[in-house]
């Protein structure tokens, strides 16, 4: 099954709230994201080959790097 990369950043957005609430954090391994990514893909009935497990994890990452900067941003120079 062929899965787009607009359906793979959607599955990286939705794992966002388990940064926010979960147990994945900032300083969690790519490994550790890259496991629970795999969850989420076999919970959406998609493939669940581990490497792309490993591009969701890398784009979720990438994502909730996005959301700290932005959020340090509307905070100001007292944020960091």
């Amino acid at each position: 099954m062929f899965v787009t990369n607009d359906r793979l950043l959607e599955v990286a957005e939705g794992m966002q709230c388990k940064f926010e609430f979960g147990n994945l954090h900032s300083r969690s391994s790519l490994r550790e994201v890259a496991s629970e990514a795999q969850e989420e893909l076999r919970d959406l009935g998609l493939p669940t080959r581990r490497s792309l497990a490993f591009v969701v994890a890398k784009m979720a990452i990438a994502k909730w790097h996005e959301a700290i900067v932005s959020t340090q941003a509307e905070l100001g120079p007292m944020a960091g």
